[in-house]
């Protein structure tokens, strides 16, 4: 592909896709572990590819997908 195709595919999906971020707790954990980032159209989306990505062999026993607008800190 292209380098102007990509980049006009980057700008696109940044501008429909939102960034989330995924915390995982796993069994033995009493913590949520954040494991990664997606980009997502929807929180609801968001935990489909999540589940998908980053607990497909049943690791985890909770997943949280956070948009990353929504994280602040000091």
């Amino acid at each position: 592909m292209a380098p102007q195709t990509q980049k006009i595919i980057q700008m696109m999906t940044e501008e429909t896709m939102q960034l989330f971020e995924v915390f995982i707790r796993q069994r033995s954990d009493i913590v949520h572990q954040h494991v990664g980032s997606l980009r997502a159209e929807d929180e609801k989306q968001a935990l489909n590819y999540a589940r998908d990505c980053y607990v497909r062999r049943g690791e985890g026993v909770s997943i949280w997908v956070i948009c990353s607008d929504d994280i602040f800190g000091r």
